[in-house]
């Protein structure tokens, strides 16, 4: 596929930009079945497109107290590939159900934010670059279903390498992200349903410059009952942060339970809430970038017990 594009930037009515551009795009897809229920699949596409139009606006924006950003009229098109395989089967009689997925991608050009730190103040210049940009990921899920219950487990590594420019230094980068969850769920009829696991995380950003190490744990579970005119509902997570770099850790848990009646002939409904149960404050959430590890507090609404009537039209 061949597309031509053209684009102009104006700003305060004058014309600083008109351009036009063709490029290919190629595309390729390839299925091949082993058979009805295994089969496998190859995709590849070449893309384009432009950025926000915030980053054609050369002029300075405030973004935060302590962050400026300027955009750029000369910057132009993105460009990357894209390639991914993936195999899936399932065996209706054994209940069995899986798939795996390898995935890459590769930058050509991109539209990036060249950085100047001055102490806690940032100035981010939007900046066109070939800076070399390569990610590989690679997940993959089975499922296992037996009369009254079903097991699930998931994974999911990608590996990202690419470069920033800082204080006008290049600068490389290598981002690493592993998970898993697995959890386990109950179909009963007659009985409580309940829904339990886990997930788990691993973070890892370095390059000349720094080190960071991060893991987070999340224990869940979740019941359901239905039983006579009567839902009763119970869900429950637990959150667990470390920073292994600075010893740093954060732990916090959500609760909420919501008691319903109602017949089915019947328009009307009845309901009891209660959201945080615990009672927790806040919770808080970390982050890193190539230059800065952030800790944020987020406030949580406190504990509310909420009685309903509902009536449906």
């Amino acid at each position: 596929m061949l597309k031509k594009y053209n684009w102009n930037v104006s700003q305060f009515g004058d014309e600083l930009v008109n351009e036009q551009t063709a490029i290919l795009l190629p595309e390729l897809y390839v299925e091949y079945k082993f058979k009805t229920s295994e089969k496998l699949r190859l995709n590849y596409n070449r893309y384009t497109n432009f950025g926000d139009y915030s980053n054609y606006a050369n002029r300075l924006s405030l973004q935060s107290f302590n962050r400026i950003q300027r955009g750029n009229e000369n910057l132009q098109n993105q460009v990357y590939q894209s390639a991914s395989l993936l195999y899936s089967q399932f065996n209706m009689f054994k209940g069995l159900f899986y798939n795996a997925r390898l995935s890459y991608t590769h930058r050509e050009s991109s539209i990036r934010n060249q950085t100047e730190i001055e102490g806690i103040d940032q100035i981010s210049t939007s900046i066109f670059t070939d800076l070399p940009e390569n990610t590989y990921s690679i997940n993959g899920t089975i499922n296992k279903r037996i009369p009254d219950f079903t097991f699930t487990l998931g994974g999911n590594t990608s590996l990202s390498e690419y470069s920033r420019i800082i204080n006008e230094e290049v600068l490389d980068y290598e981002s690493i992200n592993l998970s898993y969850n697995a959890k386990v769920r109950t179909r009963f009829d007659d009985w409580p349903n309940l829904e339990a696991g886990v997930r788990q995380s691993f973070s890892r950003l370095n390059s000349d410059a720094i080190n960071n190490k991060f893991t987070t744990l999340s224990p869940f579970a979740n019941l359901e009952y239905d039983f006579w005119d009567f839902i009763i509902e119970f869900n429950c997570d637990y959150n667990y942060f470390e920073n292994q770099t600075t010893g740093d850790l954060n732990r916090f848990e959500l609760a909420e339970a919501s008691l319903f009646y109602g017949k089915e002939d019947s328009a009307w409904g009845f309901e009891v809430n209660a959201t945080n149960l615990f009672d927790i404050g806040f919770k808080r959430q970390n982050s890193v970038n190539e230059f800065m590890v952030s800790d944020r507090r987020i406030f949580v609404q406190p504990r509310i017990v909420m009685s309903k009537v509902i009536y449906k039209l």
